[in-house]
């Protein structure tokens, strides 16, 4: 599946990769920072209550096992940040149980007393952030891929559940399934999906439920490069 990602494990290049994110990740928090400071200094102006929130769309594998980038279910790729402090929030809590991004708006209407207007697959975490909860029980997804691969003519998608410590990725391109424990095993190593066969099929019981079967995924894609190469074809006044 991780054919075409940018695989290099020399040393020096891992170690130059690995310094250039550090340096990058170092800015943004000092820019964060600052910006973190002026809220605060706004809220003490004008004694309104606020929460802050950081949060990031992806991480980078920045060599490890070789690759670089971010197509891939590896916890350096797909675990993010979410950090949430303000008024009304538990300090130095970590929340343990999987979640989304896709949780953001029902926790901050769920914050400010809001209602939902709108269908959502996420969850309030407001529970969590104000109260001693977990909810480990919870399964999030995580997909990735589904175009066209111009070279290859062929559409890599793969699909991630992820409940507690435990994870289950199962690929489109291959008929292996993966479950890993990232509390024993944080480097994903050991495949253990024979001694997690239940959580196995309600994982793929929750992909079946919410998210296109591969056949009509690889079916998706194929129209879009099709109308695509229609598209380009064409000239716009």
């Amino acid at each position: 599946f991780y054919e075409g990602v940018f695989n290099d494990k020399d040393p020096e290049v891992v170690k130059a990769v690995r310094a250039a994110y550090y340096a990058m990740c170092e800015f943004t928090d000092m820019e964060v920072g600052m910006v973190y400071d002026a809220f605060q200094e706004y809220l003490r102006r004008t004694g309104h209550e606020g929460i802050f929130i950081y949060a990031s769309d992806h991480g980078d594998q920045i060599g490890s096992r070789g690759l670089y980038g971010k197509q891939t279910f590896f916890e350096e790729s797909v675990h993010t940040p979410l950090i949430i402090a303000g008024d009304g929030i538990r300090k130095n809590v970590k929340i343990e149980g999987a979640t989304s991004l896709i949780d953001l708006g029902p926790t901050l209407c769920d914050l400010v007393d809001a209602p939902i207007a709108y269908g959502s697959d996420g969850v309030s975490l407001k529970k969590q952030l104000t109260e001693e909860y977990d909810d480990k029980k919870r399964m999030v997804i995580s997909e990735l891929g589904g175009a066209m691969d111009r070279n290859t003519h062929s559409v890599p998608y793969a699909q991630m559940v992820k409940k507690g410590s435990l994870k289950y990725v199962r690929y489109c391109t291959s008929d292996k399934e993966e479950v890993f424990d990232i509390e024993k095993d944080p480097h994903e190593t050991e495949n253990i999906i024979s001694s997690y066969s239940e959580f196995a099929k309600e994982a793929v019981s929750l992909l079946d439920e919410k998210c296109e079967s591969f056949e009509k995924i690889v079916e998706n894609a194929k129209k879009e490069e099709q109308n695509l190469s229609i598209t380009m074809r064409c000239s716009f006044d």
